[in-house]
């Protein structure tokens, strides 16, 4: 595929979802990169719609309430990606590895634990850390 300067970056999103402890839902890869649930948006899909069929896709969560934190171009090999992030404000169902052949495991982990795994995907930190205060309740499970 090849790109030209006036061409609109790709897209990607991500899906914030956090526990009754404050801890936050994660999958990971199979190279052993931990990451929040989400993946590309796909040609005239919205990044909500995007969103939420990404979660369901990834960890078996249905998002009945998605906020969005943030917008942000990000470059991932040379190639910039512009990611839209959301917050499962409440969602139905029980996380799972829906995955096996993509991810590891789906964990949830506290905050120092996102800093220790985060790695190269220091968005991830960056999401974190620019959550609103009213979003630091748990995501409601029904």
């Amino acid at each position: 595929m090849t790109l030209f300067l006036n061409d609109p970056p790709r897209q990607f999103v991500r899906v914030v979802v956090r526990d009754i402890i404050g801890r936050f839902l994660v999958l990971q890869h199979r190279d052993s990169a931990w990451n929040f649930p989400g993946g590309k948006v796909e040609r005239s899909e919205s990044a909500d719609a995007a969103a939420r069929r990404e979660l369901r896709e990834e960890v078996g969560l249905c998002a009945l309430g998605l906020e969005l934190l943030a917008v942000r171009d990000i470059s991932f090999g040379g190639e910039v990606w512009r990611g839209s992030f959301f917050y499962a404000a409440s969602f139905a169902g029980k996380p799972r590895t829906v995955e096996p052949d993509k991810h590891r495991t789906v964990a949830l982990l506290s905050y120092a634990e996102i800093v220790e795994h985060a790695g190269p995907r220091t968005y991830m930190v960056d999401i974190v850390n620019d959550i609103p205060l009213h979003a630091f309740v748990a995501s409601v499970c029904y």
